[in-house]
């Protein structure tokens, strides 16, 4: 062999160790790139997952607002009803329970809570169904014991009594 021949193998072998040394690198780069990717993958995968999280603690956000918004509004409710409750009271609350014939009592209007308002009878029908209808003289028989008919113009119950009593403020 003479030197040029040597030379000349002795290229191609750094050419070949130069090529070997790319083919390394390239698969090495490669496995570094299926790692990469892999890791790319499960970060994708994880931010999955906190979005879904995410999502669902917003869905249970928003049913908790929707959930106080309609508590909010019972509460309003309640709140009206009762102080249409405590007016209703301290109205019923101006009158007060009188006998005006056997076994017949009737709510009527006390004095000191009159308000200028004339002396009536209260139905006892509506008053226990909290409502407040004024009893209505009808009619008067004189035959016999006197008997007054007495008629609600709210619930329209009509009762006939022998009162001994007119109406006038407790």
């Amino acid at each position: 062999m003479t030197p040029n021949d040597i030379i000349t193998s002795f290229n191609g072998t750094v050419a070949a160790v130069k090529t070997i040394g790319e083919l390394v690198k390239a698969v090495t780069n490669a496995e570094k790139r299926i790692e990469l990717n892999n890791a790319v993958l499960e970060l994708q995968d994880k931010i999955m997952q906190h979005r879904t999280a995410h999502l669902d603690t917003l869905e249970r956000c928003y049913t908790l607002v929707e959930e106080k918004n309609s508590l909010y509004a019972k509460l309003l409710e309640s709140e009206k009803a009762l102080a249409e409750l405590k007016k209703r009271n301290a109205d019923f609350d101006r009158y007060r329970l009188i006998p005006v014939a056997d076994g017949t009592l009737l709510h009527t209007l006390k004095e000191s809570a009159a308000n200028g308002e004339p002396p009536h009878w209260l139905c006892p029908h509506c008053f226990a169904e909290g409502k407040k209808g004024i009893l209505q003289t009808e009619a008067l028989f004189i035959s016999g014991p006197e008997q007054t008919l007495l008629k609600c113009p709210a619930c329209g119950i009509e009762e006939s009594f022998a009162i001994r009593v007119r109406p006038n403020y407790a």
